[in-house]
């Protein structure tokens, strides 16, 4: 008997370990702290002076709304203290943990934070278009392809009221 009620406490003390886990978002009600990957952007900017006009590329990062993702802090039979920093509201730029479960959980929920972690990095510096269009104006988005290699850019149509 004792046999018994020692092996039906084993799920019980498995499933509330502390943890926190990086899972992309699947459903609207999916608890946790929102964030999206950034998407990389060029703006060109035509610069004029009195001798010189210079057409400058400046990058900049926008939410993608299509890489949305949650963190997920759960204390259960241990202590977690979890710091995530979210610049502009959206984009997770750091996440610090300290999680004290004493059980594989805080391995697993290590690595998963790491293989998630290590996808939200982006390039810091892009190159300009090999061609410069023929106006120096306008915002690109620059795409991949489904392998993560660069694929080229593509311009952004504004709206203007």
């Amino acid at each position: 008997m004792r046999a018994l009620l020692s092996l039906m406490l084993i799920p019980l003390l498995a499933t509330s370990c502390a943890g926190v886990q990086v899972k992309r978002v699947t459903s609207r009600d999916q608890s946790g702290i929102r964030y999206w990957r950034p998407a990389p952007y060029l703006a060109l900017v035509e610069t004029k002076t009195d001798k010189t006009v210079t057409c400058d590329v400046k990058s900049f990062y926008l939410p993608d709304k299509t890489e949305e993702y949650a963190i997920t802090i759960s204390a259960g039979m241990g202590a977690v203290k979890a710091t995530p920093t979210l610049t502009d509201g959206w984009n997770l730029t750091s996440l610090s943990t300290d999680v004290d479960s004493k059980t594989n959980e805080n391995i697993t929920a290590i690595k998963g934070l790491l293989k998630e972690a290590a996808g939200i990095v982006g390039p810091k510096h892009l190159a300009p278009p090999a061609s410069p269009p023929a106006k120096c104006e306008g915002i690109f988005k620059v795409e991949y392809d489904q392998s993560g290699n660069f694929k080229g850019f593509k311009k952004i149509p504004l709206a203007i009221n």
